[in-house]
């Protein structure tokens, strides 16, 4: 009778031996190990596509609305003239006459007479009532946190835990909160110089935020 006498590394017809097994397994482990990594990448680029088209919008968006209306959104006088849905007693229809605030070019943090909203507060109402941008009329928002469109010394004195000095080039702004750092640095490649800095440049980044993983303050020219 012939025996057959199995030993450890051997190959066999009965199934895999534990260095094939282990070999296996490490390859696999390499495969999701690389998946994961990719999709990781995948999804962060896709935010930045996302944040840097939506900036792109909104300075295109305010550029027609101005280009249409004589005034940046926020800062139209006598708002329920031009655009429907704003009615002649809404937060954001500032009276010519008495809204001294209105029409002087800067959208300001401000609360107008007459319990009306700020300019700030008013600017996307403005843009999605006048058909510029889509949302729910008051708010804009990414993945990450809020966004606004306010003048530069607005911009400089709501940079919480920053010491934000805008060129004085720059009238107005788009501020993003609370963004990835690697959204940033699309964003400040796409509208600057590529550079997170709260110093330099034209995109400015809250003091705090230059080494840190997400950047709770960050504004571009509008």
């Amino acid at each position: 009778m012939q025996k057959h006498n199995k030993q450890w590394g051997s190959t066999s017809d009965s199934g895999f031996t534990l260095i094939e097994v282990a070999t296996v397994m490490v390859i696999v482990g390499l495969i999701l190990g690389t998946g994961v990594m990719m999709s990781g990448s995948l999804i962060s680029g896709a935010h930045s596509k996302d944040v840097s088209k939506l900036a792109a919008d909104l300075i295109i968006a305010s550029s027609n609305f101005k280009e249409r209306y004589g005034y940046l959104p926020g800062d139209l006088p006598d708002a329920a003239n031009d655009i429907s849905g704003i009615a002649a007693a809404d937060a954001c229809n500032y009276d010519r006459t008495t809204d001294t605030v209105a029409g002087n070019g800067l959208i300001e943090n401000n609360t107008a007479t007459g319990g009306k909203s700020s300019e700030m507060a008013c600017a996307p109402v403005h843009l999605t009532n006048a058909g510029f941008i889509k949302g729910d009329g008051s708010t804009i928002r990414t993945d990450f946190g809020s966004v606004f469109l306010m003048d530069r010394a607005t911009a400089e004195a709501l940079g919480t835990n920053a010491l934000v000095a805008i060129d004085d080039s720059i009238r107005n702004v788009i501020v993003f909160y609370n963004l990835p750092r690697n959204v940033v640095l699309a964003l400040d490649e796409m509208f600057d110089d590529g550079v997170i800095s709260s110093t330099t440049g034209k995109a400015i980044a809250s003091d705090s935020s230059v080494d840190t993983a997400i950047v709770p303050f960050f504004a571009i020219p509008l």
